[in-house]
């Protein structure tokens, strides 16, 4: 396989193991508890999961170029530092009392 061809299939097996397992395994924990306290059907969440997989979807034409032209040591330090962030804060938020 060409490395440009290579390269690309395993873009393609990635983004597709992202997009088909992690809203799915998401979903199933928080379900229940997402349409009753938002009162939400199941074709509500439906269409926002769809809004969110195509959006992750779109965005990766533009984040492959974007790992091309600047450093990729940057992003990931960036994407990891933002993921314990949002950790940090879901922590503090969930034990504030309401």
């Amino acid at each position: 396989m060409e490395s440009k061809a290579k390269a690309w299939f395993f873009w393609l097996i990635s983004n597709l193991v992202v997009i088909f397992s992690n809203m799915e395994i998401i979903y199933t924990f928080i379900s229940v508890d997402l349409e009753k306290e938002l009162r939400l059907t199941i074709t509500q969440i439906a269409l926002a999961n769809s809004v969110y997989t195509w959006t992750f979807a779109i965005s990766q034409f533009f984040n492959g170029k974007m790992f091309n032209v600047f450093s990729s040591k940057k992003f990931y330090s960036f994407s990891v530092s933002t993921m314990i962030l949002g950790f940090f804060v879901i922590l503090i938020v969930t034990t504030l009392p309401i």
